[in-house]
């Protein structure tokens, strides 16, 4: 079918370090993500990746890993999510017990600006802010005007250039 239609496949990688997998319980390991990435290959269809950033353990040399990483693969696309805090799940009982502090939008943008920064061009970003919804919104709150966002993104990345 890939040879007839545009197919993309999308996959909810999240982070190419196995122990921020396990903190997020995403019941896969990376080296089983690079077994379905190489049989997607196989058949010449085109991988959209989805991270998460704002991650405990996330810095900006992991980010240059990730971007790394990704671009030796040579995936088609990336989404990247912010990490939400959202009602009725682990992670807002552990917000509330004060076991997890979100990304600051600072910290955020720096995070991505060297993602970015380090990843092949010939990636195409779908990506750089996700939503949820504001009744369902714990943290962080920062998150509400994806435009005002975009724009300090693009501004950081303006910035870097100089």
């Amino acid at each position: 079918m890939s040879q007839k239609k545009l197919i993309f496949v999308e996959l909810g990688l999240q982070s190419v370090f196995n122990e921020d997998l396990t903190w997020l319980n995403r019941q896969h390991t990376f080296e089983q993500f690079l077994d379905a990435h190489s049989e997607l290959s196989k058949h010449e269809i085109p991988l959209i990746i989805h991270l998460i950033f704002g991650l405990p353990r996330d810095t900006e040399d992991r980010m240059i890993h990730t971007a790394k990483v990704l671009s030796e693969l040579k995936v088609f696309g990336v989404k990247i999510h912010n990490l939400h805090v959202v009602k009725h799940t682990q992670l807002e009982k552990m917000y509330y017990h004060n076991e997890f502090i979100p990304a600051s939008l600072e910290t955020y943008i720096k995070l991505v600006t060297t993602f970015i920064r380090h990843l092949d061009p010939r990636v195409t970003i779908h990506r750089l802010i996700a939503d949820t919804p504001d009744e369902l919104l714990i943290a962080p709150r920062w998150n509400i005007n994806k435009n005002e966002i975009l724009d300090k993104i693009k501004s950081a990345l303006t910035l870097a250039i100089y």
